[in-house]
């Protein structure tokens, strides 16, 4: 990487972790951000830039994008980059509209009991800023946005998981459709992929491991303080912690499952893990209502 020249987009937390490990590879990184005055964005484009870094925050309709790939210069995500320099291939990622924190939370704690693994991504670490800290053998559980998503051009995960794919940030993506597809892209690269059987969007993918909470049919299925495993029954901690978190819990379970098989400690650890606080949440009744 020494003496590459790469502009990196948007100087938020990402980019300037990214601008941070360019520095430490000896290439010579060029930040670019909105807030930065530029007089003329054609001449700063045309500059023999090796190629570009783009941060999440940052849609590939904008003009300094446009311009980049207009002049030829490849445009890499920093999922892409951290992908291409990250020593482990072991890489875990979950995306979706609810619940994707607290489901790499879950693998990320399952997958610790285990071995050494690094929680990287839309949860506020950017990747790219960890992969020194990575070994050959540790697992990567990396959160991914649709922002990040839509950027993606190498990014292969070995495993692949969703939540639940609704609607969101359709200011960026304009259709609920583009979304989904945003969405259900992160499976197509990925060794094993895991879905919600629960979720229409994602019920009957080809090669999907599924898992449920309706469902007894799916490969995992969960009902009260029993985890179903390809129809052999297990038991996890009991009383439950909530439906939204026994569907994230699953969900990180069956990634786990399927890469490193049932461990009784990944069912031991249901009721142990620090989740984060959920966004939507029960809190009790006003004026004779739940909220």
């Amino acid at each position: 990487m020494d003496n590459k020249k790469v502009m990196v987009l948007g100087m938020g937390r990402t980019g300037k972790a990214v601008c941070a490990f360019l520095d430490r590879e000896g290439a010579t990184a060029e930040p670019f951000d909105d807030a930065i005055p530029i007089a003329n964005l054609s001449d700063l484009i045309c500059k023999n830039y090796d190629y570009a870094v783009v941060s999440p925050g940052v849609p590939l309709t904008h003009p300094a994008v446009v311009t980049l790939k207009t002049n030829g210069v490849p445009v890499l995500s920093e999922l892409d980059l951290a992908y291409i320099n990250c020593p482990s291939k072991l890489v875990f990622a979950i995306s979706g509209t609810n619940g994707k924190t607290t489901a790499c939370t879950v693998l990320h704690t399952l997958l610790s009991s285990v071995g050494r693994s690094h929680l990287v991504g839309n949860v506020g670490v950017p990747w790219i800023g960890e992969v020194k800290k990575i070994a050959k053998k540790d697992f990567v559980v990396a959160e991914v946005s649709s922002f990040q998503l839509e950027q993606n051009r190498v990014f292969k995960p070995y495993a692949a998981a969703l939540t639940n794919v609704g609607e969101d940030h359709l200011d960026r993506h304009f259709t609920r459709e583009r979304y989904q597809r945003l969405k259900l892209s992160l499976l197509e690269k990925a060794a094993i992929k895991v879905v919600n059987r629960d979720d229409p969007v994602q019920r009957g993918i080809a090669g999907a491991v599924e898992y449920s909470t309706l469902d007894p049919a799916a490969e995992y299925y969960l009902c009260r303080q029993n985890l179903y495993c390809h129809g052999k029954k297990y038991k996890i901690p009991y009383p439950s912690r909530g439906a939204a978190y026994d569907a994230d819990f699953l969900c990180a379970f069956a990634v786990a499952a399927s890469v490193c098989g049932v461990r009784g400690r990944f069912l031991t650890l249901y009721d142990k893990v620090k989740v984060p606080p959920y966004r939507c949440a029960y809190v009790g009744k006003l004026c004779g209502a739940d909220v």
